[in-house]
């Protein structure tokens, strides 16, 4: 009598698919806006060419903000949120939509201008 191979391999696609939907819920996905100091998003391009500020929020200059609540345009007030990504979240840009850290390997260190 010969043996089936399908169980083994159901099994291992099930245990495949487990330890997958395991991961997306340890890394969860952060929206990244480009905001100016009173926290009105502008695009990425904004906070990509703004002068490095370190931790010091000046009047007139952008930085990332992970996370929070807005419209999502232009010129909307994002409430709450951080200037620091949670460690290992998968980051999105707001402005484009495009991921722009995948999430696995922790901080994404240099990612924002003055994050």
């Amino acid at each position: 009598m010969r043996k089936s191979q399908a169980i083994p391999l159901t099994l291992l696609a099930a245990a495949a698919l487990s330890i997958a939907t395991g991961c997306e819920n340890r890394h969860p996905t952060q929206i990244r806006n480009c905001v100016d100091d009173q926290r009105l998003i502008a695009p990425d391009d904004a906070c990509d060419n703004a002068p490095y500020t370190g931790s010091t929020i000046v009047p007139g200059t952008y930085h990332y903000l992970y996370g929070g609540a807005s419209g999502g345009h232009y010129g909307d007030k994002v409430a709450g949120g951080s200037w620091r990504p949670e460690v290992g979240a998968r980051i999105v840009s707001g402005d484009t939509g495009a991921v722009v850290h995948g999430g696995f390997d922790g901080f994404p260190g240099s990612e924002g201008i003055g994050a």
